[in-house]
């Protein structure tokens, strides 16, 4: 390797060193700041607060790891034309094309890095992060989102959204008119949270047997009840309630929005989708699940889906994990390996496609550092013949903001992908992005060093 070429990689990677510890660092403070109210009541040391921002520096370099070295490699070229660095090694007879090859060397081991970052090292370091961030926020966090829990039988639990001490109202002689049904049910406990009314214990006013627990969707949500004492009356269509004694409190955790699923080992030949579930603090279970599984029904108008209901003890039986073991995984795609996250896709039908689309992401991204370079570093040139330098700088980094955003969306498209226009091709959304960029930025190169 020439002197020219040593000096040219040195410059940019310390330029490069540079403006990663500053963006990591503003990153790092811009978390702890964010969550300072949690630090300060778990009373945390400081030891543990500086592992904690140790522990999310790999995170965050996955997440900006295209922008450091975009502003990392133009800022050295920048200095190095302001200073007629570059025009030095022109006249001594060294092209622009070798003298910036270092430059692209350095995007294509940023590439290499990312790749590792992505499937090695935050996979790798994911429980002891989730570990250490319980302790710094755990204490006073009560709702969790994208949890995922193994259970029995080779099945698998995922819950869009758990809330512990979760407000509930508890009712006491509960009477309730279902109007969609024409019945009446009768309990003597009865527990409201958020719009569900579960029934212990009830049954209907005409039958003769009772279910340990019947739930009803409510019109009405508890979290606007403040009026408790005796005898309330309450109209939530399609149900009518009332009850002899009402108390506020919060012994009880929820979850909402959830499903289980499992391979063809489990017995599952359709996921189990559970609209709500409560647990009962101080009891050892289960949990109370209103879930439904859809069976495929062949009739003369076509396939047609039949809901069955799981309630009561057969519901009770899906889940009898407490509310602190399934909180402890969280289902973190950032953390996680590609192969990983096509793993959980086989398990998770409702997910699959979110999951497949975030695997070929983290593919594909890395390849952002190199891309990113090769747009940016030749834009500065072409821009610093027609002006300022730092002008070329702007642009540069405007080009980065626009990749992001570019990025970003096209992948929030495809996971939610409305017109179903992702479900065979999930890799196309990064590849857009890459590909439009990359061609942008061969066209620049191709101007400059004509």
């Amino acid at each position: 390797m020439r002197i020219i070429h040593r000096y040219v990689l040195r410059t940019c990677f310390w330029h490069v060193v540079l403006t990663g510890a500053a963006v990591l660092g503003l990153r790092t403070i811009v978390e702890v700041l964010g969550g300072i109210d949690d630090i300060l009541e778990s009373r945390i040391t400081l030891g543990t607060l500086l592992y904690y921002a140790l522990l999310n520096l790999p995170l965050f370099a996955a997440q900006l790891l295209p922008l450091i070295v975009l502003v990392g490699t133009v800022i050295a070229c920048a200095r190095m034309i302001k200073h007629n660095e570059l025009v030095s090694v022109q006249a001594a007879g060294i092209s622009l094309r070798r003298a910036l090859l270092p430059v692209f060397l350095l995007g294509a081991v940023a590439v290499l890095l990312g790749y590792w970052n992505e499937q090695k090292l935050l996979p790798s370091i994911e429980d002891e992060l989730g570990r250490v961030e319980d302790a710094v926020s755990g204490q006073s966090r009560s709702e969790y989102k994208e949890l995922l829990a193994s259970l029995a039988g080779r099945r698998t639990l995922y819950i869009a959204r758990l809330v512990e001490n979760i407000r509930a109202v508890q009712l006491s002689r509960v009477e309730l008119t279902d109007a969609g049904t024409s019945t009446k049910w009768i309990a003597p406990n009865a527990v409201w949270v958020k719009n569900w009314l579960f029934l212990f214990e009830a049954h209907e006013e005409r039958g003769t047997g009772f279910v340990s627990c019947k739930i009803f969707p409510a019109s009405s949500s508890s979290d606007r009840f403040d009026k408790e004492g005796t005898v309330l009356e309450l109209s939530m269509p399609p149900i009518t309630l009332r009850a002899q004694n009402a108390e506020i409190g919060n012994a009880f955790s929820a979850m909402f929005d959830s499903e289980i699923a499992g391979d063809r080992a489990s017995g599952l030949t359709e996921p189990i989708y559970i609209a709500c579930g409560l647990w009962r603090h101080g009891t050892s279970g289960p949990w109370y699940l209103l879930a439904k599984t859809r069976d495929r029904l062949d009739t003369e108008e076509g396939a047609q889906a039949r809901v069955v209901i799981i309630e009561g003890e057969e519901g009770s039986k899906l889940i009898t994990k407490p509310p602190h073991e399934l909180r402890r995984s969280k289902l973190r795609r950032e953390m996680k390996s590609s192969l990983d996250l096509m793993a959980m896709a086989q398990t998770l039908p409702r997910l699959r496609q979110r999951l497949v689309v975030a695997a070929y992401a983290k593919w594909f991204f890395p390849m952002a550092n190199l891309v990113l370079v090769l747009v940016g570093v030749p834009l500065l040139f072409q821009s610093t013949a027609k002006g300022s330098v730092w002008t070329g700088a702007g642009l540069a980094f405007l080009v980065c903001v626009a990749f992001y955003a570019l990025f970003l969306t096209l992948l929030d498209i495809a996971s939610q992908n409305p017109a179903r226009i992702f479900v065979e091709m999930p890799f196309l959304p990064p590849l857009i992005s890459l590909g439009l960029f990359g061609l942008v930025g061969v066209y620049f190169l191709a101007r400059v060093l004509r």
